[in-house]
C-alpha cells in the first residue's frame, strides 16, 4: 500500500506499535519519513509526531519523547479509533 493512502486505523497502529515498541523495524521512519499524507488529519499528525522530540523533549536515553509527547500520541490514538466507523 502506497503511504499517501495509509487508513486512520493503519496510522493508529502505527503509533500504538512505536509506543509499545512493537512495532516493525522500519514502521516508524516508513511512518515520519517521506511524502506526505493524502489525508489531511493523518498528515498534521504525521508533522507533530517528527516534531515532538522538539517540543517534548526527551527526559531519559533511548526515548523519543517525554512522557507528555507519548501521551500526544495516545491521544492520537484515541481520536483515530473514534473516528473508524
Amino acid at each position: 500500500m502506497n503511504k499517501q493512502d495509509l487508513s486512520r486505523e493503519q496510522v493508529a497502529k502505527i503509533l500504538e506499535d512505536f509506543l509499545e515498541g512493537t512495532g516493525g523495524d522500519w514502521d516508524w521512519e516508513g511512518f515520519t519519513d517521506g511524502g506526505a499524507l493524502s489525508d489531511n488529519l493523518l498528515e498534521e499528525i504525521r508533522v507533530r509526531s517528527i516534531n515532538l522530540p522538539r517540543e517534548f523533549p526527551p527526559t531519559a536515553r533511548n526515548e523519543y519523547t517525554n512522557a507528555d509527547g507519548r501521551q500526544i500520541l495516545r491521544n492520537y490514538i484515541a481520536q483515530l479509533r473514534s473516528q473508524i466507523r
